[in-house]
């Protein structure tokens, strides 16, 4: 068997003084007895649905309020903030990148400057795909002017005007013949 025990004389319920809540401790749409209140109170406390993304170095204030628990703040993915296409190849050696999440790297083929003279055969000073680290420079020669170079050759781009001069020590002996034939 249970047992029921009545109150006393007088009303019943709270005493406001032995409430420790305010208005803003309560729902709003939610009332409550309060600190202060004889009768029941309204609550101000907001319902807050706050939802959200964040990429890298933002933040989001928790507004202040009731808080569920079925809603989130997701932060993006490290890849969907950091798209790109460079390989280690393409990038500085010793240097990283975020490449599309993933830290990458550098190990692109270096190459020192340096001084070349030009030839009979073509050269590659810098291959495909380096990074040069120096000046690369090709040797100039101020004797390359067409003036220079024999009359319809042409040297590098340039076409030479010279004329040879031929001597013909042998002329003068023969000169004193009355004829002299010279043959191709």
């Amino acid at each position: 068997m249970s047992n029921i025990y009545f109150a006393g004389s007088g009303g019943g319920g709270l005493d406001p003084d032995d409430c420790t809540a305010t208005p803003a401790q309560v729902l709003e749409g939610h009332t409550a007895g309060v600190n202060g209140n004889d009768d029941p109170v309204e609550g101000t406390m907001p319902y807050q649905k706050q939802e959200g993304t964040l990429n890298c170095g933002q933040s989001s204030i928790i507004l202040p309020g009731y808080h569920d628990g079925t809603r989130s703040i997701t932060a993006n993915s490290l890849a969907s903030q950091t798209p790109g296409t460079a390989s280690a190849a393409n990038i500085y050696p010793g240097k990283t990148a975020w490449v599309n999440g993933n830290k990458v790297t550098g190990t692109m083929t270096t190459q020192g400057g340096g001084t070349y003279t030009a030839g009979t055969a073509d050269k590659t000073v810098v291959p495909a795909n380096r990074f040069v680290t120096g000046n690369v420079v090709v040797k100039g020669d101020a004797n390359l002017t067409a003036g220079n170079i024999k009359k319809g050759v042409k040297i590098m781009g340039i076409t030479g005007t010279k004329i040879s001069n031929i001597k013909l020590s042998f002329i003068p002996s023969f000169l004193n013949r009355k004829e002299a034939f010279l043959c191709p």
